[in-house]
């Protein structure tokens, strides 16, 4: 459903599936926005969650508006506040920190930091786990906006011992940074908010230059920047604010994002308007509906959403038409997509062999009874390490990648194996350097497309 950027007053939250064209959507408002003089390309703000898609956006962009490339605000939460730094704040003497270098800090604190603060956790100090789960803590506080007096202040109140070490450990870790002039990354939009908290005059200048702010992936985002938003578009203004997302595609939770902004918070801070994107151009109507039952049988509560083939993708010639679908094997296919049930948390992990057996023996009867190319085939398990027990002086083997080789070998098939999919080609056996053909499971599938992908829970 087209937008006019004529028509969007005050803050408008955009809800939309995969496929269903969240790009394309704040590209067309940011070119109707510069075309129609509502607002030229510095007065705009775009952000976004990664450099990927910050990228992604402003390529869009120039493609679409040949005009004089003025000076454009398109990129991360994180560059935006580092720019805001640069401009604002230089200091040629700061130091900003790589994840590398924040282990290093972090382990020199550890070091030097006296045991009896650490209290029961001293015995561990110099593990490299123990200071990589300290920096996620840091972090997690970071994103928050919680200082280390804050927490201090929380471990005298509350007498925990363990709360008071971490407390102690950030604090010491702060001022490691604050007295050498470092920062690290959660600093960025930490910093970029106190310095907007304690100069008016900066705030008010941003405030007024923007008059317009889209943000794309808003279900990523975390506490910190979305009190930096609020700054910059403060709710009783009513601004011209566009948050896109979708909170079933929110994946970074473990580094403290939090979904709930954009199904909940959002509309609770600014109000205005929701508008549903349910046309998916990626996808064929089976998976869609496959994808929902998934979602709704593992995801727990949730509003259902029943997302829609875009009406204007090309059907499939008839000659092209794959057989009607059916049962295959342990687990039926659903639309395209067949789900393995995998074990209990805790049972015997011998169903683990009866598992990638079935999911063997489906990928085969795919392959004689529905057409299907193994480069058309992915097989998603939930983690890597479903591997047999390491032995002395043998390669870790994997079983899913063993279990399709033995038998793909006799075919002349090669396998590949990646984390989250295993991705069979077809490659020639007798050639002495074996060249692999196969085809993209990345691209969006459509009609034509035969895409089976077996999810084993394990």
């Amino acid at each position: 459903m087209p937008l006019d950027i004529r028509n969007i007053h005050g803050p408008l939250r955009v809800l939309a599936g995969p496929g269903t064209g969240k790009t394309h959507l704040l590209v067309d408002l940011y070119e109707q926005a510069v075309r129609s003089g509502e607002a030229d390309r510095s007065q705009i703000l775009v952000l976004t969650f990664s450099t990927g898609a910050a990228g992604e956006l402003a390529s869009r962009i120039d493609a679409r508006l040949h005009d004089d490339y003025g000076e454009a605000w398109i990129s991360t939460f994180h560059s935006f506040c580092l720019r805001l730094w640069r401009e604002w704040r230089p200091d040629p003497k700061r130091l900003q920190l790589n994840g590398l270098q924040e282990s290093m800090v972090m382990r020199q604190v550890l070091t030097e930091l006296d045991p009896s603060v650490l209290g029961a956790l001293s015995g561990v100090k110099r593990s490299e786990a123990f200071a990589r789960d300290l920096l996620n803590f840091v972090s997690l506080m970071k994103q928050n906006l919680v200082h280390p007096s804050a927490v201090l202040l929380a471990a005298e109140s509350s007498a925990s011992a363990r709360l008071q070490s971490l407390a102690a450990v950030y604090q010491a870790y702060q001022q490691r940074l604050e007295s050498a002039r470092m920062v690290d990354f959660r600093d960025l939009i930490m910093g970029a908010v106190g310095l907007l908290s304690s100069d008016a005059r900066l705030l008010d200048r941003m405030r007024a230059k923007f008059r317009l702010v889209l943000v794309d992936e808003f279900q990523d985002v975390d506490p910190a920047q979305f009190a930096l938003l609020r700054m910059l578009a403060p709710p009783e203004s009513r601004p011209r604010l566009v948050v896109v997302g979708d909170p079933d595609q929110s994946i970074y939770g473990f580094r403290g994002t939090v979904p709930r902004l954009l199904s909940v918070d959002f509309a609770n801070v600014y109000g205005g308007e929701t508008v549903m994107l349910d046309e998916c151009r990626r996808c064929a109507q089976d998976v869609l509906d496959a994808g929902e039952r998934l979602l709704a049988a593992t995801q727990g509560p949730r509003a259902p959403r029943r997302l829609q083939e875009a009406r204007d993708i090309e059907p499939t010639p008839p000659a092209q038409q794959q057989p009607e679908h059916k049962k295959v094997g342990a687990g039926a296919l659903l639309g395209r997509v067949a789900v393995l049930p995998g074990p209990r948390p805790f049972e015997a992990l011998a169903h683990l062999g009866e598992v990638r057996v079935g999911v063997v023996a489906q990928v085969e009867e795919a392959q004689e009874n529905l057409a299907v190319r193994l480069s058309q085939v992915a097989v998603h398990v939930r983690r890597c390490g479903h591997e047999r027990q390491h032995e002395p002086g043998r390669k870790r083997q994997r079983p899913f990648a063993e279990a399709f080789s033995h038998r793909a070998r006799r075919r002349g098939h090669g396998v590949a194996y990646r984390r989250h999919r295993l991705r069979l080609k077809r490659s020639t056996v007798n050639s002495a350097r074996r060249t692999s053909f196969s085809e993209t499971l990345d691209a969006p599938a459509t009609r034509s497309s035969n895409l089976i992908g077996t999810s084993t829970t394990l």
